[in-house]
């Protein structure tokens, strides 16, 4: 056998046992899922108000510009588009139609955002209570001489502070991760379609 040959096979006997190694994020994932069981369906309500925040944060802007396109008159009184019979005159029901509609986006965006809070503070602090409890029980399940060689003071402060640390980015920092990532999707996505006003 040449030394060539030798040396394909040697590489890649050391490909084949080299196991490849895990993403950091893969990890991460890999971990907080095991403590997220029972709490999926929180952080899942909580993505979709976040997403029902960012839509009508985005069409809060229609009703206003339907009012400023109508009182420059290039849009019809909002009772002939419905077909409504007009018991009042046009100008002021198609006004009052898009201050009530102002309202309701006001209404849905500051519910939908009150919600999504609490889903991520109940989730982030059930998170933190999942994870004291699985290092309170790995802790016990240690020996002594763990405790020998540790200081009591770092082992406090691993349970104490960097759980406390990870449900604070939960309940914050997480909306506003999502926040970032979806609503530059929801503002472009209607100026695509062909119902969106020009």
């Amino acid at each position: 056998m040449s030394n060539l040959v030798q040396a394909q096979k040697i590489s890649q006997a050391v490909v084949e046992q080299t196991p490849r190694k895990e993403s950091e994020f893969r990890r991460v994932v890999r971990l907080m899922s095991r403590f997220l069981v029972g709490q999926r369906k929180v952080f899942l309500l909580a993505l979709i108000m976040l997403v029902a925040e960012a839509g009508t944060a985005i069409f809060a802007a229609y009703p206003l510009s339907y009012l400023i396109d109508f009182l420059k008159g290039d849009r019809p009184d909002l009772f002939q588009v419905f077909g409504l019979p007009a018991f009042v005159t046009p100008y002021i029901g198609t006004i009052a139609i898009l201050t009530i509609g102002v309202v309701l986006m006001a209404m849905i965006n500051s519910a939908a955002d009150s919600m999504a809070e609490i889903y991520l503070a109940r989730g982030g602090r059930m998170l933190g209570f999942n994870l004291r409890v699985g290092l309170y029980d790995h802790l016990q399940r240690l020996s002594l001489a763990f405790f020998n060689r540790q200081r009591t003071g770092d082992i406090l402060t691993r349970v104490t502070s960097d759980v406390s640390a990870l449900e604070d980015f939960m309940i914050t920092s997480l909306s506003d991760i999502v926040w970032s990532v979806h609503w530059p999707i929801c503002s472009i996505a209607p100026g695509r379609s062909p119902w969106w006003p020009r």
